[in-house]
């Protein structure tokens, strides 16, 4: 623990996280790309009904459900770890997290 807490490098990373985290759901890259592909046609097919529509910040989501819910991300990834810069708008892994 001591060395996590350290930083690893992304070469050991790549193979610890898995043994460490585990995969109780048993998520295959097959089944993440299907999930993926729910959520990226979910998305466009809000913003398609949305395109006229004014949208804050403020605004709660008006849609709900497992797809649905990516119309959270906006709201809640400038709230993931706010003291970290890496997930604001512009940092180095604000896309990938917004797209994750």
């Amino acid at each position: 623990q001591r060395l996590w807490r350290q930083g690893l490098p992304p070469k050991v990373r790549e193979v610890l996280w898995p043994v460490a985290i585990g995969n109780v759901l048993r998520i295959t890259p097959e089944l993440f790309e299907i999930h993926k592909q729910r959520a990226l046609d979910a998305r466009k097919n809000q913003e398609n009904a949305a395109s006229n529509v004014l949208i804050t910040l403020t605004d709660a989501p008006q849609h709900r459900g497992k797809e649905q819910s990516t119309t959270c991300i906006p709201f809640d990834l400038p709230r993931t770890f706010p003291t970290l810069a890496f997930f604001d708008e512009g940092g180095p892994l604000h896309e990938d997290c917004a797209r994750i």
